[in-house]
């Protein structure tokens, strides 16, 4: 183990990403409350308020997804910490130009991109834990869109059944209310999800550094400190709001009633904290606009804009190459400035 030692890099990595969590909250701040601004049940900033409240409780909930990120798809043992300050750079970088566009992709996949086109671009091919990547990563990327796309037609067929007996007067009073519950427990996954995406880097870093020691066979465990700290800035971000994206997410795919936002809500909340159990860091993205997906189908599939479904799909495969070029070229403008 390297004798611990507070360098100029980890002091770096540290700070990029607590500035990366932010990105992560003002970017996907959509998520959570896309739908409750979609179906005018909230206004955007009452309802980014309360997304950002919900995503700091998220983030002390839950770190497993974090010990994913930390020591399950990079073997700390070889990284560098340049390694991992390109990574983040590269993750930000990424973030700050799908904001720009308004682009809804995914923060989680910019990260473990960055982290992958990071570890090439210095050599390190025999690090990536490449089962990890897989099963950890690239399954769920692909197939948890579609679970929450099920869940959500599952929900809407369900409210569709059990209130049958409600008139459209009582539906329009009942499910408003319903919703401002179900877009707390959504920002309350994104936290739990997200957040730990920081922590999990942040905790790598203290472990390349040594001073933090996993025991064999097992995933290191998340300082308090780091635990806070990233609660506190995706916070922040959240409280800055993702207006462009929040249009996206929540105008242009189909037009919403309040029961397909409650719907929409209730798969992406379901989907994000099972993921987040298994330690899986999903996209809260994919997973939400999914869900909005599903119940416009169950609504009408020909009122689901879909040129727009393939502008995002587009946007999302690529993001890991995208952000793992980024990373990459960061990693070489690093090694010619000589920071070791």
């Amino acid at each position: 183990m390297p004798e611990p030692q507070i360098t100029p890099i980890l002091v770096l990595v540290i700070g990029f990403a607590l500035i990366f969590d932010v990105t992560n909250g003002f970017h996907d701040a959509g998520n959570a409350v896309a739908a409750a601004i979609g179906t005018r049940v909230l206004t955007p900033g009452v309802a980014i308020l309360m997304a950002a409240v919900m995503d700091f409780t998220g983030a002390l909930l839950s770190t497993n997804v974090a010990r994913t990120i930390s020591s399950g798809l990079i073997q700390t043992s070889s990284v560098a910490q340049t390694v991992v300050l390109s990574a983040v750079l590269g993750a930000i970088c990424w973030n700050l130009i799908t904001w720009y566009f308004g682009i809804p992709s995914s923060s989680t996949h910019a990260l473990i991109g960055g982290l992958v086109g990071a570890a090439m671009a210095a050599g390190d091919w025999a690090g990536i834990l490449w089962n990890g990547l897989v099963f950890k990563v690239l399954i769920p990327m692909l197939t948890s869109p579609f679970i929450g796309a099920v869940l959500g037609l599952a929900v809407l067929a369900a409210f569709l059944i059990c209130f049958r007996w409600m008139t459209r007067r009582q539906a329009n009073a009942f499910f408003p209310r319903l919703q401002v519950l179900t877009a707390a427990v959504m920002a309350l996954a994104h936290g739990m999800s997200d957040a730990q995406k920081s922590m999990g880097l942040i905790t790598m870093a203290l472990i390349v550094a040594g001073f933090i020691a996993p025991q064999a066979g097992q995933a290191a465990e998340i300082p308090l400190w780091v635990i806070v700290a990233c609660a506190a800035a995706i916070g922040l971000g959240t409280a800055m709001g993702g207006r462009r994206i929040i249009k996206t997410m929540g105008n242009r795919i189909f037009r919403m009633e309040p029961v397909h936002g409650t719907a929409a809500q209730i798969a992406g909340a379901a989907t994000i904290m099972t993921m987040a159990h298994l330690a899986m860091p999903v996209s809260t993205t994919h997973v939400i606009t999914g869900g909005i997906f599903g119940v416009g189908m169950g609504k009408r599939a020909r009122a689901v804009r879909w040129h727009v479904a393939g502008q995002m799909f587009l946007a999302w495969m690529l993001t890991v190459p995208g952000a793992g070029a980024v990373a990459a070229i960061v990693y070489a403008a690093i090694r010619l400035a000589g920071l070791k």
